[in-house]
């Protein structure tokens, strides 16, 4: 168990480091503040830097020191924070699903208002769904349990009809550059589109990856009420997905990477 929480130490400063860059480079640029898409990046890197400056250290103290508050406040915690990221980043396949669908009218049906009201909306359930857990513990994890379901299920819905738009706007696209030979507007514009799509999917399966070996001993549960030593890597895989996020974020998003990138000058150049 203690070799599980040094493991911790190294994630808490990548991920607090990313996530902070992150949202201070969204906040710095004004096309990426007022963007939709962002403000559902801005939800994650908030849920991923918590888990790094309260969740973290609320487990490892929990590690060193046998306490049963210190291990119910972990644990509500950490379920907290990967409820508000597993919901956030189900409105991310939901909002990409929307942008395909609805591309000519997306910006009026997808304001940035109604981004912020989801974001709060879901905070809100987290906030109540952890209040649960004090009335029933079994209660809390069958309305986890379906929660989870429910956003695997969206989530899935939403990429399969992201892939079904793409594959009939690929071949009306492909229809129209023939008939007239040049590179029309809605073709560069799907393309962006697309794109955004898919690195909303790479989110989405690398989060379920990391997530997977949780839901796995979360299975095994259910036919032991010990929790084994080596489960408890399972959750550091969890908090690591909070440390590798950023450079997913960087690595998919090239505007977001350029504004990460003119952080950092600045940043050298306060210091000196």
């Amino acid at each position: 168990m203690q070799i599980n929480c040094y493991l911790n130490f190294p994630l808490i400063i990548i991920g607090v480091v990313g996530n902070i860059s992150v949202l201070l480079a969204i906040f710095s640029t004004p096309s990426l503040r007022s963007s939709t898409s962002h403000i559902f990046i801005c939800s994650l890197a908030v849920s991923d830097l918590l888990v790094g400056i309260v969740v973290q250290p609320v487990y490892i103290a929990s590690g060193f020191v046998r306490n049963h508050f210190l291990d119910s406040t972990s644990f509500l915690l950490s379920f907290a924070t990967c409820g508000i990221s597993l919901l956030s980043i189900t409105a991310v396949s939901v909002d990409r699903c929307l942008a395909l669908h609805y591309h000519m009218r997306y910006q009026l049906i997808v304001t940035s208002y109604r981004a912020k009201l989801v974001i709060a909306v879901l905070w809100l359930a987290i906030f109540l769904l952890s209040g649960v857990y004090c009335w029933s513990s079994l209660a809390y994890f069958l309305l986890i349990a379906v929660g989870v379901i429910f956003c695997l299920i969206i989530s899935v819905l939403s990429y399969t009809r992201i892939y079904t738009i793409v594959r009939t706007q690929r071949k009306k696209i492909r229809v129209q550059q023939r008939a007239i030979n040049i590179q029309t507007p809605n073709a560069s514009n799907m393309t962006v589109l697309k794109k955004s799509a898919l690195s909303s999917f790479v989110f989405f399966a690398v989060m379920v990856l990391f997530y997977l070996p949780m839901g796995i001993a979360m299975c095994l549960l259910l036919h032991t009420t010990k929790w084994r030593p080596e489960w408890s890597f399972a959750t550091t895989a969890v908090f690591m997905n909070s440390s590798v996020s950023p450079f997913l974020y960087c690595w998919r998003l090239k505007e977001l990477r350029r504004a990460v990138a003119r952080l950092i000058p600045r940043f050298i150049c306060k210091n000196n």
